[in-house]
């Protein structure tokens, strides 16, 4: 196990997790010390022994410090690589400062659609406000295969690919973006942004998730065809992203399972709170299909998917937003909610601003989400032409299941 910290002089700590079978349960809580039990430890070329996170390319055999502070030195706080050839004697590789800090990443050996980097070295960075692409094949000189941006970014903080093994598709959240009620999160609804990566050089974003709950999404991981995300006080949320590869836009993107870790903001309006409490991360990758749960306030939770319902299209209820937007009693409200439409959901661009007052007025809560389902339900116009790309989910999976809590 690899341990990073924020907390200055910790290093990377190495740490053969065999060493807990040895452990009475009688003498809990025990503690290691770091002077005999650590297998290894990477500290000196971190300008202050400090990091936001670790990661690993197993395939690969390293390490990457990401989130190294200071940012003023050595490499800006970039990608801090070393080996993993010899736990015991991790070795320094270099480091890269060209985009400045990286906040998290993912590095992998690349296969997908992209021939001219088939089989490449590579890191998905996540850099504050952008989505930085690097080659490490050289880790004394790693190149910047692309950098990009995106409506709403705030703080570009993590994402994950769809598929190891053939990698199209990346999900990425921003933290901040709730907060600061920015692009397509100006309603303070968690929007998880999908990128198409089958060029590198490249990538484009091409749709949005939103969450039904106000919160702040913070780390994901995709395991098969759904995403385990943890969400601040909305707690971890499981969403069914098989439909991204057929459309993505996000709109057949569905919640399928849910775990509550601070139901104390539930009856607040939105169901939650933008708010940094709750759950940081999980790790769901498990073959027994246990997900460990990290909370801030109430330590780990183990729990276990117990059911799933496949993404349902949107059924068009004719709820307060839709008879808004298509209300016989105004004169010409239904065109202008079609021409409104057919330019909002041509594409992933989304600002509450833009939403027409009445609508706004119509659907409080989630708007992004409300108006673009109520976009889909209006009548197809006679005269204008119609787009079929949407920004956000309409579907739904009924019933959602909760996960269950074994401990």
């Amino acid at each position: 196990m690899l341990i990073g910290s924020e907390l200055p002089g910790n290093g990377v700590q190495i740490f053969d997790m065999k060493k807990l079978l040895d452990i009475n349960p009688a003498d809990a809580p025990y503690q290691f010390s770091n002077d005999k039990d650590l297998t290894g430890h990477f500290i000196d070329p971190l300008p202050i022994g400090s990091s936001h996170n670790v990661v690993v390319n197993e395939e690969a055999g390293y390490g990457v410090a990401v989130g190294v502070r200071p940012r003023d030195e050595a490499c800006l706080g970039g990608l801090y690589f070393f080996s993993l050839e010899d736990p015991s004697d991790p070795v320094y590789l270099g480091c890269d400062g060209q985009d400045g800090y990286v906040h998290d990443a993912q590095c992998v050996i690349y296969r997908g659609p992209d021939e001219k980097y088939f089989g490449t070295d590579i890191c998905y960075g996540y850099n504050e406000d952008t989505l930085t692409i690097y080659n490490v094949t050289d880790k004394k000189a790693p190149t910047i295969i692309s950098r990009t941006s995106y409506e709403g970014a705030e703080y570009t903080h993590q994402g994950w690919v769809n598929d190891l093994q053939w990698q199209e598709w990346l999900f990425l959240d921003d933290e901040y973006d709730e907060d600061a009620l920015a692009g397509p999160a100006g309603d303070g609804y968690p929007v998880t942004y999908i990128w198409d990566i089958r060029s590198l050089e490249n990538p484009k974003q091409t749709g949005i998730y939103k969450a039904a709950n106000k919160g702040i999404d913070h780390n994901q991981y995709v395991v098969g065809d759904q995403i385990f995300q943890s969400s601040y006080g909305a707690g971890l949320r499981v969403y069914d992203i098989s439909s991204v590869p057929e459309d993505p836009t996000g709109a057949g993107v569905c919640e399928t399972a849910f775990f509550d870790i601070y139901p104390e903001d539930d009856a607040l309006p939105g169901g939650g709170i933008v708010a940094f409490v709750g759950s940081w991360s999980s790790y769901a990758m498990f073959p027994s299909g246990f997900i460990f749960i990290n909370t801030i306030e109430r330590g780990g939770y183990l729990v276990k998917q117990t059911g799933r319902e496949r993404c349902k299209p949107n059924p068009c209820n004719a709820d307060n937003c839709l008879r808004a937007m298509r209300a016989s009693s105004i004169e010409g409200r239904l065109e202008e909610s079609q021409e409104f439409c057919a330019d909002f959901t041509n594409g992933w661009e989304a600002q509450v601003s833009v939403v027409p007052e009445y609508a706004q007025k119509a659907c409080p809560t989630n708007i992004i989400s409300r108006v673009s389902s109520a976009c889909e339900c209006l009548p197809t116009p006679t005269s204008a032409p119609t787009t079929t790309a949407v920004v956000t989910s309409s579907a739904t999976a009924e019933p959602s299941d909760e996960c269950e809590a074994l401990l």
